[in-house]
């Protein structure tokens, strides 16, 4: 009877684990993406949508879209990146998503893409509670008005950056 139960045991584990696993593999797939995006691509080319919860597709096509945008395919990632921010997503890949998208206009130089890019990621980050997330976010927005040549308005937005840099010091102390 004792087997039984241990065999019974391991068989949920394993399902449980099995359940988690794409999730899983896309996270580490994240974080690998800035660091190691050859590897991160491989990874990703091994996880089946089908088996993906919708949170999860949405993670896949903006992880999609980062490494396409990293290997300079910036067209094919605006596609993708545009497919998310018309959809009903989580507020996260909201956010990175139009963020993402900001960076290709300022590196391209499209103006009109980014100021309309800009105007929906301002709106969507003031409902952000993720300081790590708005603080890179912020700065892509200095980066982007920088670029544009609007000094002024990117040292309004580079002042929340600071911001946010003195309450990770002070946590320090």
């Amino acid at each position: 009877m004792f087997k039984f139960i241990i065999i019974v045991l391991l068989i949920f584990s394993f399902r449980a684990l099995a359940d988690a696993t794409p999730n899983l593999i896309l996270k580490q797939i994240d974080e690998l993406a800035h660091k190691e995006p050859t590897k991160a691509k491989e990874l990703l080319k091994g996880v089946k949508k089908t088996s993906l919860t919708t949170s999860d597709k949405d993670l896949h096509t903006f992880l999609t879209a980062y490494l396409l945008a990293t290997s300079g395919q910036l067209d094919k990632a605006i596609v993708e990146l545009l497919s998310l921010t018309e959809k009903d997503t989580s507020l996260p890949i909201q956010i990175r998503s139009h963020s993402l998208l900001l960076l290709i206009y300022a590196g391209t130089h499209d103006w009109e893409g980014g100021l309309r890019t800009l105007s929906k990621l301002t709106i969507i980050l003031d409902k952000s509670e993720d300081e790590e997330l708005n603080e890179l976010v912020y700065s892509n927005i200095v980066n982007f008005y920088n670029l544009l040549g609007e000094h002024e308005i990117a040292k309004k937005y580079a002042d929340k950056v600071v911001g946010f840099l003195n309450k990770d010091i002070n946590k320090c102390t």
